[in-house]
């Protein structure tokens, strides 16, 4: 895989470097992402209608995601010469086909991670959580994502859903909505957390009367008392679950930016498509 081949509307989760890291160039680091995949058989607790997991065959056969597997790999990556060793690596990922925080690896791995990030002298260089927010239990990960945050690391927990409702429609999330928003606050009371959101056209998109229903959720969760360092929102790059998704245009992006940052006391980025 060479720097050539790197573009945001290609994710491939195989790649030459390991079976669980592969390398990405991702719209929201400006560059490229060494990406963890701790779900090789693409099992998530969500079933978002816009996911860009490619799911049409099934993933080849992988082992069990070990802390001591993934370590290796990545203390490889960035240690022995290979296609990318000259491209800055702009943060580790873990993200990959499913829901990471369900990997009982995960508290081991990240504090694994902040060890070796230390020991060989990787900079600062942010280790990112992705999470849907369904195994993000804090008497399990409390004392990893404290350390993970006090040492330039993110939890980057997804909010693409304004209420009960579209969170079953978009998200058709397993867990309850109540127990998820439970989720959040308990951790985002505790530990800062950046919130991402995908935006897309069709069936469940975002129109102005959800604009202001998701600012009032975002409201409420400041009100709580939840540290929201910024969000993050984006659009469709590859093609989605469901084919009525649609990118949205720059336009209407940059109409959503405007009215969240008018109403929002952080940051607020917004990702096109590619």
């Amino acid at each position: 895989m060479k720097q050539g081949e790197l573009r945001p509307d290609l994710h491939p989760r195989q790649s030459p470097y390991g079976d669980f890291i592969y390398p990405v160039f991702s719209r929201r680091s400006k560059g490229l992402s060494l990406g963890i995949n701790l779900n090789l058989d693409q099992h998530c607790s969500f079933n978002c209608r816009y996911c860009q997991v490619e799911r049409r065959t099934p993933p080849p056969p992988g082992p069990k995601p070990e802390a001591a597997l993934i370590l290796a790999e990545v203390r490889r990556f960035f240690t022995q010469p290979h296609d990318l060793s000259q491209q800055p690596v702009k943060d580790l990922a873990l993200a990959g086909d499913g829901e990471p925080t369900e990997a009982a690896c995960l508290p081991e791995l990240l504090l694994g991670l902040l060890d070796l990030k230390k020991e060989l002298a990787l900079g600062p260089l942010p280790i990112l959580l992705y999470t849907n927010g369904t195994g993000l239990d804090w008497k399990r990960l409390g004392p990893s994502l404290t350390r993970l945050t006090q040492e330039e690391g993110e939890i980057w927990f997804k909010l693409d859903f304004w209420d009960e409702v579209s969170y079953h429609a978009i998200n058709q999330g397993k867990m309850s909505y109540d127990h998820l928003l439970a989720r959040l606050i308990e951790v985002g009371t505790k530990v800062p957390v950046v919130l991402q959101a995908c935006l897309f056209a069709g069936e469940h998109a975002f129109g102005p009367p959800q604009w202001n229903q998701w600012i009032q959720l975002m409201r409420q969760l400041l009100h709580r008392g939840v540290k929201i360092q910024r969000l993050l929102a984006y659009t469709l790059a590859r093609p989605p679950a469901d084919s009525n998704c649609k990118p949205l245009s720059d336009t209407t992006l940059t109409q959503i930016a405007e009215q969240l940052t008018s109403a929002l006391p952080f940051e607020v980025l917004i990702y096109g498509a590619p």
